[in-house]
């Protein structure tokens, strides 16, 4: 982890994983943003994506919107949420695990929304 988040800021993961290394408690369709105190080499401000919802045969739901548009949708609440958080972003890097936040094989539209609001990103 040290390696992988030197450099950033922030990191945007998926809410099971916030919820057991930082304490998130999970809201439906909200982001929410987490100080690190661990000490465990992440950055010092977790941001927790908003969880897709899948049914009842474990396929994504993703409220309405097909895939690429819940990936749009829960990446801009994470960085709304963010921006909320500390203000203007302008110079924050933010380290993003596709696969943490299930996101794994949409890394193109990930990165199209990251750069949309200006962040920089890093690819480790």
């Amino acid at each position: 982890m040290k390696n992988t988040a030197a450099g950033c800021d922030a990191e945007l993961i998926s809410f099971p994983l916030a919820a057991e290394r930082y304490g998130a408690d999970p809201k439906k369709h909200v982001a929410q943003v987490l100080s690190n105190p661990r000490n465990d080499g992440a950055p010092a401000i977790v941001v927790a994506i908003p969880p897709l919802e899948v049914d009842a045969t474990g396929k994504p739901m993703a409220q309405g919107m097909d895939t690429d548009e819940w990936l749009a949708w829960a990446l801009n609440g994470a960085l709304e949420a963010l921006h909320d958080s500390v203000g203007d972003l302008d110079g924050v890097t933010v380290l993003l695990y596709l696969e943490a936040v299930g996101m794994a094989g949409r890394a193109r539209k990930a990165l199209d929304v990251i750069e949309s609001v200006g962040l920089s990103w890093k690819n480790r």
